[in-house]
């Protein structure tokens, strides 16, 4: 079954090569949504053979993904590492805003060329603190990027969650939790660009 009716979609489903149905079920809502916007829920619902059922919220399910779509494909390192931080810090805050941890760590680039690569890892330590997920993530970004081709999206997924946190006889993870919990609270309350951590910062200011 092709895709033809979906005609302003025909680009950008050629640059993730996707042709026919199926490939769609290889991604997931969040990632369809990235990529498509609002048409991603659609998409997500066409490869599934469902025009009408309620869909599940990705809130709902037992993991999280955060995943961006990039506006010009790049290679660039720093951008990839700044996207990445970003993901990576959006998914811990809504790890610690369901009291669960990530146990399980993936990483989705997508290829201007359309092919993809794909990296797992099992986290040591189950955790929801944004610089854990991100020195792990950065870790399969390393062994993702195997090609010179730029890239045109970058997700991120957690699973196999944990409830609550880990303890920690030095009260290291009493520390992270505090400290997380007022970066949250004041992105809750100034929002999300308020704070910006380390080359994110950085990057801000030359844009």
């Amino acid at each position: 079954r092709f895709l033809a009716k979906e005609r302003k979609l025909l680009p950008r489903l050629a640059e993730l090569g996707i042709e026919r149905v199926r490939d769609l079920e290889d991604f997931s809502l969040s990632e369809l949504t990235a990529a498509f916007g609002r048409n991603g829920k659609r998409l997500y619902n066409i490869a599934r053979g469902i025009d009408f059922s309620p869909v599940v919220a990705p809130d709902a399910a037992p993991e999280f993904e955060e995943g961006e779509s990039l506006t010009e494909a790049t290679n660039d390192l720093d951008i990839i590492r700044l996207i990445l931080l970003r993901l990576s810090s959006r998914l811990g805050k809504r790890l610690r805003e369901r009291k669960t941890n990530a146990g399980s760590l993936r990483l989705l680039v997508v290829y201007k060329d359309g092919r993809r690569a794909e990296r797992k890892t099992i986290m040591r330590k189950p955790t929801a603190y944004d610089l854990e997920i991100y020195n792990r993530a950065l870790d399969l970004l390393e062994s993702a990027m195997s090609r010179r081709v730029q890239l045109i999206y970058i997700g991120l997924r957690a699973s196999r969650l944990v409830n609550g946190y880990q303890p920690d006889l030095f009260g290291k993870v009493e520390k992270q939790e505090r400290l997380y919990k007022a970066i949250d609270g004041i992105r809750h309350k100034y929002g999300e660009d308020v704070i910006r951590m380390g080359m994110e910062w950085e990057y801000a200011r030359q844009e």
